[in-house]
């Protein structure tokens, strides 16, 4: 029972964690960096991906892994995660309305936490190049071979602050496409989110996001 809840696909939304790339560098042209980020946002408007999630609980020593669909279109903010293992779970966002369904239960954002919500807009922040201009997070660019890391830390007054130690953004220089999210709390658990197969501007179905 206790590992049925824990791979549970909300845990993602409720608690996020990022990974510290072990040979990240300071980047010394992070302002140039952050204008191609935003440039490229810029021309994003639809995004097509598998992902694996992998959870690590600290206090049990274990990892579970979730796999699943992500699709995202910019027009009215719509984002689909889509869970097909080890459980089938469902979340549908659009224009900040959150829609939720497992197996057997569908449930409005009535249900959803508040967290849930930040957290959403964290997602979508990065996907749309403004998570740099976040007030709520102070940060540092990194890069490595393959990938530039974005490094963002609540600030003291952040509402964030008690449960997220530190959000990373993975993102890789060849096509500036997000390849990995983490973030990781303060008590050691982490979240691994990886994207997989990512096609971007192509034509994803408005009915992909009907509550």
């Amino acid at each position: 029972m206790i590992l049925k809840l824990l791979t549970t696909p909300i845990i993602f939304f409720m608690l996020l964690s990022p990974n510290y790339a072990q040979d990240g560098n300071k980047s010394l042209h992070s302002e140039e960096i952050r204008g191609k980020l935003a440039n490229n946002a810029k021309n994003i408007y639809s995004l097509k991906s598998t992902f694996t999630q992998n959870k690590y609980i600290s206090s049990l020593g274990i990892s579970v892994e979730s796999k699943g669909m992500f699709l995202y279109k910019k027009q009215d903010k719509k984002i689909r995660w889509e869970y097909t293992s080890p459980n089938k779970f469902l979340v549908i966002i659009k224009n900040g309305e959150i829609h939720t369904q497992n197996q057997e239960n569908s449930f409005p954002n009535n249900n959803v936490s508040k967290l849930f919500s930040e957290l959403n807009s964290i997602i979508l922040s990065s996907l749309n190049g403004e998570i740099l201009s976040d007030n709520n997070f102070t940060y540092e660019i990194k890069e490595n071979n393959k990938q530039f890391i974005i490094e963002l830390s609540p600030r003291s007054n952040s509402r964030l602050k008690p449960i997220l130690e530190k959000l990373n953004i993975f993102i890789n220089k060849t096509d500036l496409a997000i390849a990995e999210i983490k973030l990781t709390e303060p008590v050691g658990d982490y979240t691994s989110i990886v994207l997989d197969n990512v096609q971007m501007n192509v034509s994803v179905n408005d009915s992909n996001f009907q509550f």
